[in-house]
């Protein structure tokens, strides 16, 4: 029921996340990202799981982000060269080659206990004009027999912006406070739900130093609060339908102090080819409203406080297909023992619908995009 297996463990995180690490294992990944403002990202992940006992296990990961990106605006506002550079969220501006590489090294400390167990760690990751640096812990309690588990992670970034170009910013850091409290129940042998809260405080400066504003009478960076807390409630769930069909269903509701809601639903299905192949199918839909101080493009004036260009600061929707494989080899290759070996591969389509602010930065009417993954998975 290798179905089944891959299903839950989507869903019961912290317990497949503990249990799962207590193996020496290594692996590799490799994601491709290609939108239709020609911008590309290519990113290797090196990873390594290493026991310290029955009990102990300390993993490190390395990714890097190659990202290549066409000038998405050949204008700018006085003071401002041409080919404006973007930062890797928005998306880079360049010539030829890599416009921008990031290295994310993660790295942490995992306990397995018989009902408690819990995981230390540190993340940082350094780009052309950014620096990240994180530290997160997690705890999870099992009981009820193991068919529940409570669980609390708590994260805390200090990150620092660093444009290549001279500009004073009101501040370059940005802090990200982070709780996560979850319940996952076992509700039957084919039917498990799990209830997540998440909290996020966000402080200093949370847009992209690039965006900016162009109107006839003036011009200008985009412009937000400083602040933004945020509150989000996840319902997941499971349902095996039979020995090789299940199905995985989330829905998330999202508010934020700007006066931003969202709405996340997602569907995945699983069928068991055989017992060494399953394929999935995934949808999912999100649609967001606009930040309290957002006004279409025309309507901004040069006595607004805030000025918001980015189009996730919009009213918009987004759509998302995908299909995924996961492989364990049943055999040896050049003496090799394969069975401790996993596949996985994914492709995804992605697209929102048509947006001013995507019409204006990207001069598109709509982001359309295809990321694949793949990875693999050796267990010693």
């Amino acid at each position: 029921m290798q179905i089944i297996w891959i299903t839950v463990a989507i869903l019961l995180l912290p317990i497949k996340m503990l249990a799962d690490v207590l193996a020496d294992k290594a692996s590799f990944s490799y994601e491709y990202y290609s939108d239709n403002t020609d911008t590309e990202i290519n990113s290797p992940t090196f990873s390594f799981v290493k026991t310290l006992g029955e009990k102990l296990a300390i993993s490190f990961k390395e990714r890097i982000d190659a990202i290549t990106a066409a000038s998405i605006k050949t204008a700018g506002p006085t003071g401002i060269t041409n080919n404006v550079i973007l930062d890797a969220v928005t998306g880079a501006s360049g010539s030829h080659g890599y416009d921008d590489l990031r290295y994310a090294t993660t790295a942490n400390l995992q306990y397995l206990g018989d009902d408690l167990s819990g995981s230390v760690g540190v993340y940082h990751s350094t780009e052309r004009d950014y620096i990240a640096k994180a530290l997160f812990g997690s705890l999870s309690y099992s009981f009820n027999e193991a068919n529940s588990v409570a669980s609390i992670l708590i994260s805390s970034s200090n990150d620092k912006w660093i444009p290549p170009f001279a500009r004073a910013l009101i501040t370059n850091k940005r802090k990200e406070k982070r709780l996560d409290l979850s319940f996952t129940q076992l509700i039957s042998p084919n039917i498990s739900i799990q209830l997540i809260y998440n909290r996020i405080e966000n402080s200093g400066y949370l847009n992209s130093p690039y965006h900016y504003l162009i109107q006839n009478n003036f011009s200008t960076f985009e412009k937000v609060p400083t602040e933004k807390n945020a509150n989000a409630y996840t319902l997941k769930g499971v349902l095996a339908l039979n020995d090789e069909n299940s199905l995985w269903g989330s829905y998330r509701y999202y508010k934020d102090g700007w006066k931003v809601d969202a709405h996340t639903l997602e569907v995945q299905g699983f069928h068991d080819i055989n017992e060494d192949t399953t394929i999935g199918l995934r949808v999912r839909y999100y649609e967001q409203s606009e930040a309290n101080f957002f006004k279409n493009i025309a309507d901004y004036t040069s006595a607004d406080r805030y000025i918001g260009v980015d189009y996730r600061l919009s009213d918009f929707k987004s759509y998302t297909a995908g299909l995924s494989l996961h492989y364990n080899p049943q055999f040896e290759l050049l003496g090799v023992d394969l069975e401790n070996a996993s596949i996985k591969a994914g492709i995804n389509y992605y697209r929102t619908n048509k947006n001013e602010n995507i019409a204006y930065w990207y001069n598109v009417d709509y982001l359309k995009a295809f990321y694949s993954t793949f990875s693999l998975e050796y267990e010693f």
